[in-house]
């Protein structure tokens, strides 16, 4: 472990057990420049904590179960953490348990981190607690594969109902990740599952489902499924794809204030459904390009919409 103590004002500690270089900026965040540049967070106590998996046990060639190793790691992490995950092959045939703590996860970048789902639930499963961690979950340059059929989830956020009550509760972050149902016989229920999560931002996520050509052949359901009991608000969805899902972004239950913009979502049976519980404003869908077997937005309950600059195609079946 390598833990340096800087000169600036009042001092902080940077900790990490793999540094080819190490960098500080006057934000007080600190860079991991090994082979991937890696930024951690300045946690609560002064210090900036990375943990390289693989240094620490956790196999990169999809031979052992990745997901427990990861388990274990994740378990002696403290919340403001950031969690690397190098380039390699993980075979997730545990579910990973991040549990009332802010962590940031990052990989090595789409295709070169890649996490193989060999089990009914998901990748990561998080149960964040508001009143006592206002730390932030981050997930960003990997790519989740569905090695089976009839997987829930690749990342699912569980804020319990009560996360949307605390206005200081996690803020939910992802950026440039993919997840991949292309092959025969495998399927994501849902891609991203947030549960009463606030204040979310979702950025190049991208999604690719099985298709032999018609909408009957679509396995996988949605790319991104947003739902809550606390009327879990402001989630902004901005440049991301969905190919032959069958839905682009699903809303449900309480959910309210939901951007989505500059997004692609082609080959889907529906791009956007809005089918809260009780009358939910507001969706804003501009400048997006659908291209669909049925509805471009589907709103049921919609109080309040926005929907302006985009393409809509209606598709036709294609056989060849």
């Amino acid at each position: 472990n390598l833990r340096l103590k800087t000169q600036e004002a009042g001092g902080f500690i940077v900790q990490t057990n793999n540094a080819d270089a190490l960098t500080i900026n006057s934000s007080q965040n600190a860079s991991f420049k090994g082979d991937v540049n890696v930024e951690g967070r300045l946690t609560s106590d002064g210090t900036v904590r990375i943990w390289n998996a693989v240094d620490n046990g956790v196999d990169n060639t999809g031979v052992a179960d990745a997901g427990a190793q990861l388990n274990t790691l994740i378990g002696l992490m403290a919340s403001g953490d950031t969690l690397y995950i190098p380039a390699g092959n993980y075979n997730i045939a545990t579910v990973v348990a991040i549990a009332s703590k802010g962590i940031k996860v990052v990989g090595a970048g789409i295709n070169s981190t890649t996490l193989t789902v060999n089990n009914t639930f998901g990748s990561f499963y998080c149960t964040p607690t508001a009143t006592s961690n206002p730390e932030m979950l981050d997930f960003s340059d990997m790519t989740f594969i569905a090695g089976q059929s009839s997987i829930d989830y690749a990342i699912h956020i569980d804020g319990g109902g009560n996360i949307a009550s605390e206005r200081n509760s996690p803020r939910y972050h992802f950026n440039d990740i993919e997840i991949n149902a292309e092959s025969a016989g495998t399927d994501f229920t849902r891609g991203l599952w947030l549960f009463d999560c606030l204040h979310s931002t979702i950025t190049r996520v991208h999604g690719k489902g099985y298709w032999t050509g018609t909408s009957g052949s679509i396995t996988s359901g949605k790319l991104i499924e947003l739902g809550g009991t606390g009327s879990p608000v402001e989630t902004i969805i901005t440049e991301c794809w969905a190919f032959f899902f069958d839905i682009g972004v699903g809303i449900y239950g309480t959910v309210e204030g939901v951007f989505i913009h500059h997004c692609n979502f082609v080959a889907v049976n529906l791009g956007v459904i809005w089918d809260t519980t009780t009358d939910k404003p507001l969706l804003c869908f501009t400048n997006n390009h659908v291209n669909a077997y049925n509805f471009g937005v589907l709103a049921i309950n919609l109080q309040q919409s926005v929907i302006s600059g985009n393409l809509f195609y209606q598709r036709e079946e294609d056989t060849d």
